[in-house]
């Protein structure tokens, strides 16, 4: 049991765990699945027991992530159903008033994620919500409402049929309005319909079965990419294929009504039900053998984490002081291959609200610490270095960046190619701007085209459009003779 009680705290841990790669989650779950498979061992009845409370002070955290929160509703339901059909498989000290109050924490705790944001979790909360009412396990007076709607549709009436609910009390009352909603309700319905059959046996034995060692022997392999860069499980691609499948059924049933009978009648005959459907996905996948994170340079890396050739632009943000800026320009410095981006203090990095909008670009982007006090010896060490300076500001002698072109830089420098041009964006305090004694060391200053009434964007915004024109420019210029 001390064992038992280990493995369920790792276990537990994992779950939490956000961040977790969801092909890493799935492991996790067919783990805890496996746990549940453990029919007349010695330790089942403790493993039920113990299960059920982890899952319960789960579920009870409303800080979880979304996606931990789905996979706790899912385990959670499986411990329903194992609770509710193999009783007699369990040891004896589980007596039907402790699988009672087991089902009945578990079950409330659940119930609360059918308020989930997430539409996925939700979804699979508002599946087990009308289950454990059909089972009585939320009390009688939202088990007569979900078997009302079960038996008549739900025709007529308002939330609550009154019938027979005279000494109900209004927290009996709500939650018999929220199974009868949760059921009724269009958009809900279409959520129930796909997650339904999650929480069948069969899909429980599905899963045990795929956590065996021959069963993860057994998962076929699908390769994408032209070299077989990435590989799936087959069954994870045949659940994605279905998925997109009945993504167009109910976009074609949602849109026939608008759409006249001769179109309808061409869109059918054009069907091919056997085939994938042509959506525009996302794509958002890097290979990971062709990313290049353990191989720096002794002078720091020359190459963006993806191997791809960084761009000589050095961002400076030591005048920008708010949190939210300064992550969202670091995650466009990486995700743009700029050579290095240069703070005020480099402890910011280590702060949440940096992290959850920069997410991993300190990772792979090069930083440097660069004090407010000192830019101006900063500046003329990197025009020594051959940088031109670029000021993104509003002066009397600014450049509309319609017309602003790196070529004349490359030519003042003497590089050959656009490509290779040494090139240093200041960006300015978000309320003053560029101070006029670092104006002073500017070799060009741009300024973003407006039509609106405001004077000025975001710093981040303002950086973010003059970098990718910078790097537009780089990618499709020609050579300079």
């Amino acid at each position: 049991e001390a064992l038992v009680a280990r493995c369920l705290a790792l276990w537990e841990a994992a779950l939490r765990d956000g961040a977790i790669h969801h092909s890493v989650r799935y492991h996790v779950e067919g783990f805890g699945a496996a746990l549940l498979a453990q029919r007349g061992a010695p330790t089942s009845a403790f493993l039920l027991q113990r299960m059920a409370e982890h899952l319960t002070h789960l579920l009870g955290d409303p800080t979880l992530k979304p996606q931990a929160g789905a996979s706790a509703v899912l385990l959670g339901g499986w411990v329903v159903l194992v609770v509710r059909t193999r009783c007699t498989a369990l040891a004896p000290t589980l007596t039907a008033p402790l699988l009672d109050r087991i089902e009945q924490r578990l079950a409330f705790a659940i119930v609360a994620w059918s308020s989930c944001a997430a539409g996925h979790t939700r979804s699979l909360a508002n599946v087990l919500l009308l289950g454990v009412a059909k089972m009585g396990i939320l009390g009688a007076v939202a088990q007569r409402a979900a078997e009302a709607v079960h038996e008549d549709g739900g025709g007529g009436g308002g939330l609550v049929d009154e019938e027979g609910c005279g000494d109900a009390t209004p927290a009996e009352l709500a939650l018999a309005a929220l199974v009868r909603f949760t059921a009724l309700n269009p958009e809900a319905k279409k959520m129930l319909g796909r997650h339904r059959a999650v929480f069948s046996p069969a899909a429980l034995e599905t899963m045990l079965h795929r956590h065996t060692a021959q069963g993860l022997l057994d998962a076929g392999l699908f390769k994408i990419g032209r070299n077989g860069e990435v590989a799936t499980p087959r069954h994870l691609l045949d659940a994605i294929e279905e998925s997109l499948r009945v993504f167009r059924t109910e976009r074609d049933s949602a849109s026939a009504s608008a759409a006249s009978e001769e179109l309808n009648d061409e869109s059918a005959a054009d069907a091919d039900e056997d085939s994938l459907p042509s959506l525009r996905l996302q794509r958002k996948i890097v290979p990971w053998d062709v990313l290049e994170l353990d191989e720096p340079d002794a002078d720091g890396p020359k190459k963006t984490a993806t191997g791809q050739p960084k761009n000589p632009t050095v961002v400076i943000a030591s005048l920008v002081d708010k949190v939210p800026n300064l992550a969202g320009l670091a995650r466009t410095c990486e995700i743009f291959g700029c050579e290095r981006l240069c703070l005020d203090r480099l402890d910011v990095v280590r702060r949440d609200d940096f992290k959850k909008i920069a997410v991993t670009a300190a990772t792979w982007l090069d930083m440097e610490q660069v004090r407010a006090a000192a830019l101006y010896d900063y500046l003329q060490g990197l025009k020594r270095g051959g940088y031109k300076i670029v000021a993104v500001e509003q002066t009397a002698e600014s450049v509309n960046l319609c017309d602003f072109t790196l070529s004349s830089l490359s030519l003042e420098a003497g590089v050959s190619s656009v490509a290779g041009a040494k090139v240093a964006v200041l960006l300015g305090e978000e309320k003053k701007g560029v101070p006029v004694d670092l104006l002073e060391m500017v070799d060009v200053a741009i300024e973003i085209p407006q039509l609106g009434l405001l004077r000025s964007l975001n710093v981040h915004v303002s950086g973010a459009i003059v970098l990718f024109e910078l790097l537009r420019q780089r990618l499709t210029a020609p050579q300079i003779a």
